[in-house]
């Protein structure tokens, strides 16, 4: 008998017992009521059959599993705490009990839409990737027979609206941080790093922290080649304290212009940890980028609305696809996990692309038609 009252029948004692390994274990609990010793007992059989019972496997209890097994150990701590903000969404509107199985197209979409009024569609579609990832474990492990996020819609707030620079802007910028005199550093004899900085954003396409983590030790300068193995806090402005990239896919080398190499020489001073500098011999931070980024473009009386260092991210791509780089190419130049990524967030770069290839196909189409017709 698992649930029974106590020899002074004032309270009631659940008890449960279970095998692992050839060796039986038990727990048990006293409670006042009978209900609440039974719902006890209950929940203990449910938790010792997740995993087990796939009819009783809870999402919540899936999402650990795949996270602990595939996740955790390759994650930096800002994108493990977005796991658990994650979860926290999903807890909150279908509970900590609700098994994988109970939850259908329908139910996902609507726990979509009730955030739509609240997040931005960036977070969005954070949460609706990592939510997926999670069914799609599912499937594969045999929980569920189709991922309910597939057929999904993200919504959310529309994010800040941001004017990119045009591709003669962006050469204007590039020639600019070239050749324009700029002061020297406080007590040395070499320019401010920033204007640099910028140049490399612009021919790198490499994120703000993994510029401004450079050290010399980190670049192939015979072959021009930055190895991105950490990047910078760029929240801690006094003094350089590395942290482990923003994925494993970031991990990578990317190849620059060899006249990049030669500018950022000429900042080097003696003494200098890392290759850019602010004015007071600082380490580049965010505030200190994005500063120096809108006293360039009032300088060169450019206009772009919301426009920020991590914009001359969105420059590279820019430049690669007006010159015909594949798509491919720059996601890996990028570090993104995968090509979708990289398609999602340049979306309207790639449609500007697809009107362009569209008059190409035309034309070839067009050309067709004059050599048949006779």
């Amino acid at each position: 008998m698992s649930v029974f009252r106590n020899a002074n029948g004032q309270k009631w004692t659940a008890r449960f017992r279970w095998r692992t390994g050839g060796k039986q274990y038990s727990i048990s609990k006293t409670f006042s009521t009978k209900a609440d010793a039974e719902e006890w007992e209950l929940s203990k059989k449910i938790d010792h059959l997740q995993g087990v019972d796939k009819k009783l496997t809870r999402f919540l209890w899936l999402s650990y599993k795949y996270f602990d097994t595939y996740k955790k150990d390759y994650l930096r701590k800002t994108t493990r705490d977005q796991w658990e903000y994650v979860r926290s969404k999903f807890e909150g509107f279908f509970g900590d009990d609700r098994t994988v199985q109970s939850i259908k197209l329908d139910d996902y979409q609507s726990f979509l839409n009730s955030l739509n009024s609240e997040l931005t569609h960036k977070t969005m579609l954070t949460i609706h990737r990592t939510l997926s990832q999670v069914f799609s474990y599912a499937v594969q492990s045999g929980y569920i027979n189709r991922n309910p996020a597939d057929m999904a819609r993200v919504g959310g707030k529309k994010n800040r609206e941001v004017t990119y620079l045009s591709i003669s802007q962006i050469k204007q910028v590039l020639d600019f941080c070239r050749h324009h005199h700029f002061p020297a550093r406080e007590g040395k004899q070499v320019q401010v790093g920033t204007p640099i900085l910028i140049e490399a954003a612009i021919l790198s396409g490499c994120r703000l922290g993994e510029l401004a983590g450079l050290t010399w030790d980190y670049v192939d300068t015979e072959n021009s080649i930055f190895h991105i193995r950490r990047q910078l806090d760029t929240h801690n402005h006094r003094k350089p304290e590395f942290k482990d990239l923003k994925t494993e896919n970031s991990t990578r080398d990317v190849p620059v212009p060899h006249y990049l190499i030669e500018d950022m020489k000429k900042l080097h001073s003696d003494g200098d940890e890392l290759i850019f500098y602010t004015q007071r011999n600082l380490p580049v931070s965010t505030s200190s980028a994005s500063r120096y980024t809108h006293r360039l473009l009032d300088k060169l009386k450019i206009d772009a609305e919301n426009f920020h260092f991590h914009s001359f991210r969105h420059s590279h791509v820019a430049l690669l696809l007006a010159n015909g780089v594949d798509i491919y190419a720059i996601s890996k130049r990028l570090g993104h996990n995968n090509i979708r990524t990289t398609m999602e967030i340049y979306s309207y770069l790639m449609d500007e692309k697809k009107e362009e290839e569209n008059k190409k196909i035309l034309s070839v189409l067009n050309n067709l038609g004059k050599q048949t017709d006779h």
